[in-house]
């Protein structure tokens, strides 16, 4: 699992996502602390833009996080590295039609909490969400280490990754995967029409 993950079931702060058109209703319907904290700091449900609500005990209670207008999967992308440690779940999202929005926000939260750690380690995150029950945990896992070795090999610099270690890194993914692969490099490039990369390379 990866660890800007938690398992299902774990205690957390609920985060609750609210598009702009049900703001109104969905205010109606918290509690005098919440609505109070709301008020004070003049919130409005604007895309991506969040509200941590503190508890009776300072604690933290709740998040509120703005959909704006038209719902996307990024509304949630900066909250892994803007909210405290901790454990998060999404509110509202564990019904069997919620699977879709569920996963992707499970992988919007994956992918605004990589790092990249090749030469120093990033540590372990800090902020996790607890699985949602409806979300496919295989697909968003799968999409998110997709987009982590692209973020990986385009953020290494170029005198550790060369032509060389670009094709090793392809070597390394057809093998996870059982793929077939080929290095076209020397002359060879100009046996199967390739002169620019040819007299580049």
């Amino acid at each position: 699992m990866m660890d800007c993950f938690a398992k299902p079931g774990a205690a957390a702060v609920p985060i609750a996502a609210v598009a702009a058109a049900d703001f109104k209703t969905w205010l109606a319907s918290q509690d005098a602390t919440v609505k109070a904290w709301i008020g004070a700091n003049d919130f409005a449900p604007k895309a991506g833009k969040y509200l941590a609500v503190p508890g009776p005990k300072g604690g933290l209670a709740l998040v509120v996080l703005g959909r704006g207008d038209k719902a996307s999967m990024w509304d949630f992308g900066d909250l892994p590295k803007a909210l405290p440690a901790g454990r998060y779940r999404l509110e509202g999202m564990d019904g069997a039609d919620d699977g879709d929005q569920a996963t992707a926000a499970a992988l919007a939260w994956a992918l605004g909490s990589y790092q990249f750690n090749r030469y120093k380690p990033g540590g372990e995150a800090k902020a996790k969400l607890v699985w949602p029950a409806a979300a496919d945990r295989a697909k968003a896992e799968r999409e998110a280490k997709g987009v982590y070795l692209c973020r990986d090999l385009i953020n290494t610099p170029t005198n550790d990754m060369g032509p060389a270690d670009l094709a090793d890194a392809a070597k390394d993914l057809a093998r996870a995967f059982k793929a077939k692969f080929k290095v076209i490099e020397g002359d060879q490039l100009l046996k199967k029409n390739y002169p620019a990369i040819h007299a580049v390379g």
